[in-house]
């Protein structure tokens, strides 16, 4: 992902709100160790930024990550705003 910027704010630049991107990644037998989790956060932050490429977008802003379990199942749940600059 060349030149993305992914940001858990906003920017100070003007920008065009292209829409919201999101992504989801589990593991059916829960996280065994913070290696594991950062991974599934590696993997859905990268295909966010893909998402956003996609969409023609040179950031993306507010970006949230957030991890749950039910039972023996863990999800990642990532999120954020793609934009372009004007």
């Amino acid at each position: 992902m060349s030149g993305m910027i992914v940001t858990t704010g906003d920017l100070s630049r003007p920008y065009e709100v292209l829409g919201i991107v999101s992504d989801v990644a589990y593991s059916s037998g829960g996280f065994w160790d913070n290696d594991d989790a950062f991974n599934y956060f590696t993997e859905t932050q990268k295909r966010i930024e893909k998402k956003a490429e996609k969409l023609g977008a040179d950031a993306v802003i507010c970006f949230r990550q957030n991890i749950c379990g039910v039972e023996s199942i863990a999800y990642v749940y990532s999120y954020g705003t793609a934009v372009k600059f004007k």
